[in-house]
């Protein structure tokens, strides 16, 4: 949600991450929505993904 939409607190908010929760779901698997969000946060703020995070705190690839 806070990809797409700005962080304000309303109720107009809510409704726009209801419709893209459910379009996403619509369009992608689970999976895929999971592995995107993964690659997409900031562990650190500053480090994105969980494969750089990995790499950056413990100097490890993850194993797929």
């Amino acid at each position: 949600k806070n990809t797409m939409l700005t962080n304000e607190k309303t109720l107009t908010r809510k409704i726009k991450e209801g419709y893209l929760a459910l379009n996403l779901e619509k369009t992608y698997s689970k999976k895929d929505i999971f592995t995107a969000y993964c690659n997409h946060i900031l562990f650190d703020g500053i480090t994105p993904g969980v494969n750089n995070a990995s790499r950056k705190f413990f100097n490890k690839k993850i194993n797929k």
